[in-house]
């Protein structure tokens, strides 16, 4: 979901010293590793058909699957999917099917059974990363999750969804991201970290078991006049699931973060519960807020 090498430089920042090591150190990955070329889009996890019963038409605690809506009320993933919305499985079509015009958040809360890193060296990047709230070193089993999906305008006008996430392993950890719809790239961007500094397109589809999948593709990192493409043989490459189990009644998720040339990076899976609130219209908690807005997608 993120460049590998862009973590140090957006974590170190303020730093010049350590900053040029770090370009010169992408500079020559870069030669490096100039002949590998790995898709765009990278491959789909394979994805568990633990719901091959559900039936897309039948009543859940919520009721029917959620009705159509004009387009200014679609939500985001409405935007993209169109007509193939209507194929996620209902409790997953109410989730990811409210804007900011509808006055709720969504706040899910429960446990990650397995979070894992890759090999001893994805441990200083994933550091760094979590300097900025992007992504986290560590490991563990059956940690309490909190994630916090809020709809609203941004500065710019543009209709974000946030992806706040609370890991309660031994030092408490946060991921942070900003989803939109980009009219710009007609599809969804997900801007990463505290300061936006990374945008990822991200293409959605729906899984075969009526969940939602997201899969990254191209990363852009932005900062001031700087602006720039992602090499991919940096990259990780994210693809994530999410779908609801009827038989435990509660969401799953399941995310995995993979690089082409060093292979597993970071991972985590689980499951939680939602809770809705009413929220005003762009009713966020300041905290849950990016430090700034980036306009470039």
């Amino acid at each position: 979901m993120t460049g590998i090498v862009a973590l140090l430089v957006l974590s170190t920042w303020n730093r010049p010293r350590f900053l040029l090591f770090v370009v010169g150190l992408a500079i020559v990955f870069c030669f490096f590793f100039m002949g590998v070329s790995p898709g765009a889009q990278g491959e789909p996890m394979s994805i568990p058909n633990v719901n091959d019963r559900i039936s897309l038409g039948s009543k859940s605690s919520f009721g029917e699957a959620v009705p159509p809506t004009t387009p200014s009320q679609a939500s985001i993933y409405q935007t993209v999917l169109g007509s193939d919305f209507s194929r996620l499985h209902p409790m997953i079509q109410r989730r990811f099917g409210f804007s900011s015009a509808d006055g709720v958040a969504s706040i899910g809360k429960g446990v990650m059974s397995s979070i894992q890193r890759g090999k001893f060296f994805t441990y200083p990047f994933l550091l760094c990363g979590s300097w900025r709230r992007i992504m986290f070193p560590e490991q563990g089993e059956n940690a309490p999750f909190q994630i916090e999906n809020y709809a609203y305008r941004d500065g710019l006008g543009r209709e974000t969804i946030t992806w706040i996430r609370n890991f309660q392993t031994h030092r408490p950890r946060r991921f942070d991201a900003y989803m939109i719809y980009s009219r710009e790239r007609n599809r969804i961007v997900d801007y990463l970290g505290t300061h936006q500094h990374l945008a990822v397109d991200i293409d959605i589809r729906v899984a075969e078991n009526g969940g939602l999948q997201l899969v990254s593709g191209e990363q852009r990192f932005y900062e001031g006049w700087l602006g720039f493409r992602f090499p991919m043989a940096f990259s990780g490459i994210a693809s994530v699931c999410e779908w609801y189990d009827d038989e435990i009644e509660k969401y799953r998720i399941r995310v995995e973060i993979t690089n082409r040339t060093w292979g597993f990076l970071f991972g985590y899976e689980g499951s939680f519960e939602v809770e809705w609130r009413q929220v005003g219209v762009n009713e966020v908690p300041p905290d849950l807020l990016p430090v700034r807005v980036e306009a470039r997608e």
